[in-house]
């Protein structure tokens, strides 16, 4: 039930994603078949940095590729998830929340059901509270977190904004319009 609503929370914030501002990530993954090794990409080997990425659906992993588009090392996905990764050159695994910051660049949200995997975009936050907004693109840049001053939905569509309900604490919120608005800050990390 929860594992439902989480996917469904998910797909909301991907479709409203498209309206940020957005945290390009350097790295662009593709889909690949006939991929084969049992080297982990945990950073140790290989001894070459891979020039690209693919994901593999037939086993759900992340292949690093070589310059002739050969398999040097895997990392084997969540299936049915949405895995978050930190990809720097051979090592491939969960991103670490607590300094998203200096690895926007190296982000990939790649998202798994029982017949795809698929590199996405979507919003993440870190241990600090910060949002961000991550996209496959060519150029990392830095969120517009511009939440922490904007109080109101009006004009900031798409934007996340820091809203007070009455009776309540501050609490951040996806502005959808000028009058709908969308609560995220009582989620667990998305």
């Amino acid at each position: 039930m929860f594992a439902k609503k989480f996917l469904s929370l998910i797909s909301v914030l991907f479709m409203i994603s498209q309206f940020f501002d957005k945290a390009n990530a350097e790295i662009n993954i593709s889909t690949c078949t006939g991929k084969t090794t049992e080297t982990s990409c945990d950073g140790s080997t290989p001894s070459e940095n891979p020039t690209s990425y693919c994901v593999q659906i037939s086993n759900k992993a992340i292949y690093g590729l070589d310059g002739n588009g050969d398999a040097l090392c895997k990392f084997v996905l969540t299936p049915s998830s949405v895995n978050i990764l930190k990809i720097d050159g051979k090592t491939v695994g969960a991103l670490d929340t607590s300094n998203i910051n200096s690895d926007l660049g190296k982000v990939a949200i790649i998202n798994c059901d029982t017949t795809k995997c698929v590199q996405t975009q979507g919003i993440i936050k870190d241990d600090t509270g910060a949002y961000y907004s991550i996209t496959p693109g060519e150029n990392a840049s830095i969120n517009d977190s511009t939440y922490n001053s904007v109080n109101v939905c009006s004009d900031n569509s798409g934007k996340l904004a820091t809203i007070t309900r009455e009776g309540a604490s501050p609490g951040v919120e996806i502005c959808l319009s000028s009058s709908k608005r969308y609560s995220i800050s009582n989620r667990n990390n998305l």
